[in-house]
């Protein structure tokens, strides 16, 4: 086992035959404390992420950059590299290090994702759970990404999930959806 440290999280890479993408594991250096659920009141929404929160797209969003980086003629980056800076979106990384066009960057990003992305990532261990328990217990739930709006509700209608949200908020649509949260908890 190989340790790394990055400032706020160790990467732990595990030995194995398995693919290295899969033997990576960040591992944060804040503490956790345990909560007592029975302490803790019944929410009345939950907010939840799509990517790499209700589904495992880390490989596709690593194969989408390095497929962007060599078609830029560009080395693509390590698994490494990818985890040390998983706070830069992935276009303005690749436009950082290549030195091309945010926009250029970001056509071509746009083409490459969506065909990578026409597989779908596989839900994360407990999801589909969490979002019947959330349903099952009248919780209010929003669906927030920064993937564009269409490509998000399309994607959430083919795994058969649309049902679980009560708003779904995607790229380009966030302004409105803002708008619809400030004036309900204003009332």
């Amino acid at each position: 086992m190989k340790k790394i440290d990055t400032g706020y999280t160790n990467v732990i890479i595990k030995d194995g035959p398995e693919p290295l993408l899969r033997r990576v594991k960040c591992v944060t250096k804040q503490p956790f404390t345990t909560i007592d659920p029975a302490s803790l009141k019944k929410p009345k929404v939950v907010f939840l992420d799509y990517d790499n929160t209700l589904v495992d797209s880390w490989p596709q969003d690593f194969s989408t950059s390095n497929t962007v980086f060599e078609r830029l003629g560009s080395p693509p980056m390590t698994v490494l590299e990818m985890v040390q800076e998983p706070h830069t979106p992935a276009v303005t990384a690749i436009s950082n290090r290549t030195g091309r066009p945010y926009e250029v960057v970001k056509k071509l990003y746009d083409e490459v994702y969506e065909e990578v992305h026409r597989k779908l990532a596989p839900p994360v261990l407990g999801a589909l759970e969490l979002l019947k328990f959330l349903k099952e217990n009248g919780i209010f739930t929003i669906l927030l990404s920064n993937k564009e709006h269409n490509l998000l509700e399309n994607t959430i209608d083919t795994i058969g999930w649309h049902d679980y949200f009560s708003i779904i908020g995607g790229a380009k649509k966030m302004d409105s959806i803002n708008l619809i949260l400030m004036l309900s908890w204003t009332s």
